[in-house]
């Protein structure tokens, strides 16, 4: 058997994101979701984008994506622009495990099962977020800036001993 080339080993490896992301793109449509693809894009890796069905947040779906053996998603404002933000697993290895140990057993349901999960995994994150700009934002209107550090000390010590210049010296240097 001939040896391949990375060339060929490269396009192996997008055919298969490219296959398991339009698996994910199917499911999250029969989930409700509405799905867009760019799976062939010639300069860009295969994703898939996922509208946010939540109307009041900054964002307006996650990119879908592989990264490594791994299916990932992140915060995208557009489905054309680059994502932002954290990227958060979705662990179909772990999924499967679960379900494998609650005792399901047949192939069929095992991968419908673990199919509702991933769209579940998706709906909570779009519903937590916009909870949580909710949340943010009804602190913006009580006069409170996310922008405000506010620190409370339990103990009821005095940090100034522990502020510290970028030269190293402490605010307790001239005592």
């Amino acid at each position: 058997m001939p040896m391949r080339t990375f060339r060929e080993f490269l396009g192996g490896k997008r055919r298969e994101a490219q296959r398991q992301l339009h698996m994910v793109k199917e499911t999250l449509k029969k989930g409700g979701f509405r799905v867009e693809d760019f799976l062939n894009e010639r300069f860009d890796e295969p994703y898939i984008y996922c509208y946010n069905p939540e109307k009041d947040t900054s964002f307006k779906g996650v990119r879908i994506y592989k990264i490594g053996d791994k299916i990932a998603y992140r915060v995208q404002r557009e489905s054309k622009t680059h994502p932002f933000g954290n990227a958060y697993l979705i662990d179909m290895d772990a999924i499967f495990n679960d379900l494998m140990s609650d005792g399901m057993t047949k192939k069929e349901q095992l991968g419908q099962k673990l199919m509702e999960e991933v769209v579940e995994n998706i709906r909570a994150f779009f519903k937590e977020s916009a909870n949580a700009e909710k949340e943010e934002d009804r602190w913006d209107d009580d006069g409170d800036s996310m922008g405000m550090v506010h620190v409370r000390n339990p103990l009821g010590g005095d940090y100034s001993s522990q502020v510290h210049d970028g030269r190293g010296t402490g605010s307790s240097a001239g005592r």
